[in-house]
Order: C-alpha cells, then sequence, then structure tokens
C-alpha cells in the first residue's frame, strides 16, 4: 500500500459502509478498523435483509460507495481513492 489512512479516516469509511447496510436493511457482522496486508479495514456486510425489499444491486452499489462518501464528508471532501480502489473495483464489476 502506498500511504496508509489514519485509523480515524478508516473508522469514517468503514462507518460509512454500516450505516448504509443498517439503513437498507442489510445486516452487519463486524466492522474493523485494523490493518493486514491487504486492507486498512473492513466491514463485513451479512446475507439477508430485514424490512422492505429494494433493488439489491442499488442497494449493493450505495453500501460500496458510503463508505468513500462518508470519509469524503468527513475530510471536507478530501477522501483517499486509494483506499476506497477495492470498493470502487466492486461497483464497476456490478456495473
Amino acid at each position: 500500500m502506498a500511504s496508509v489512512p489514519s485509523a480515524e479516516r478508516t473508522a469514517y469509511h468503514e462507518a460509512g459502509h454500516a450505516v448504509v447496510a443498517l439503513w437498507h436493511g442489510r445486516p452487519v457482522g463486524q466492522v474493523s478498523i485494523l490493518p493486514d496486508q491487504t486492507r486498512v479495514g473492513y466491514c463485513v456486510i451479512q446475507k439477508g435483509q430485514f424490512g422492505p425489499r429494494h433493488d439489491p444491486l442499488e442497494i449493493n452499489m450505495l453500501i460500496l460507495l458510503a463508505g468513500v462518501a462518508s470519509e469524503a464528508r468527513w475530510t471536507g471532501g478530501d477522501p483517499c481513492w486509494l483506499g476506497a480502489s477495492q470498493d470502487l473495483l466492486e461497483v464497476r464489476k456490478l456495473s
């Protein structure tokens, strides 16, 4: 990894995924900001959905983009695109 985002930036990023997942009725299993060799944090979204059904493709894309959106809001518009590269790759695959 080139530059590792701060723990606080990572916390906002991962919390963004979790909040949007819960908002759309997707259960969240675990959230971590502890880095490893491949990522600086993660949010595990479990299968299933509670509440009304919506378009699952749209929801998955919103959850993936919520991390970088939350981070951008916290930083005033300066997200770490490198840290969000895996999320963006997944969005491209879905689209």
